[in-house]
């Protein structure tokens, strides 16, 4: 009587198990790619807005009949010098003068990056988020130059690869929940002074 013979049954075995844990290994590289990306984007994100946080760049704020542009402007421009070329969206908000003492000025702003992964991942096309917000409350001694505050938020919308973008006004009804709570937080600090 002969004996059944398995030499075939580790090929079988092998072919079984190497082609999932090869796409396992696939799709988390691909993973890691998209984090990567997501990360840079972040730190230039985080970059962009020290820029705006400077002290030089608040007195300039201060006396600004369009600070809104200023910012967007500005977070355009470093952003496209650090070689991030994707959609940004800023929103702007200012706080009425008539709320504020004569000295202050409170604003907030929110960017949204929205970047984009194509043919290039196991995943298929991955759009990713980014965003970063930021409240000013520029100051002076004695009193502070105040233009006319619209009762709306301007939102500056840059397409990819542009570092120039148009301008709109949405209701602040629908200000996205981080520029409301960084408008909060420039004027709890703007009626410290």
């Amino acid at each position: 009587m002969e004996r059944p013979d398995a030499r075939g049954n580790v090929t079988v075995t092998a072919r079984l198990v190497m082609g999932p844990l090869a796409l396992i290994v696939a799709l988390a590289a691909s993973a890691g790619a998209v984090y990567v990306r997501w990360a840079a984007l972040g730190h230039a994100l985080d970059v962009a807005r020290e820029t705006t946080m400077s002290a030089g760049f608040e007195m300039m704020l201060k006396s600004s009949d369009d600070p809104g542009a200023m910012i967007a402007d500005k977070l355009a421009g470093e952003l496209r010098g650090a070689g991030v070329d994707d959609e940004l969206t800023v929103w702007f908000v200012e706080e009425p003068a008539t709320s504020l003492g004569d000295n202050v000025r409170a604003m907030a702003w929110y960017a949204l990056v929205e970047t984009g992964f194509g043919k290039d991942t196991l995943m298929g096309e991955v759009s990713i988020p980014c965003s970063t917000s930021a409240s000013i409350v520029p100051y002076a001694a004695t009193q502070v130059y105040k233009p006319a505050v619209s009762d709306q938020v301007a939102v500056y919308a840059y397409p990819a690869e542009s570092s120039s973008g148009s301008k709109s006004q949405t209701p602040r009804e629908s200000m996205p929940p981080l520029l409301r709570d960084a408008l909060d937080r420039a004027v709890e600090t703007a009626r410290t002074y």
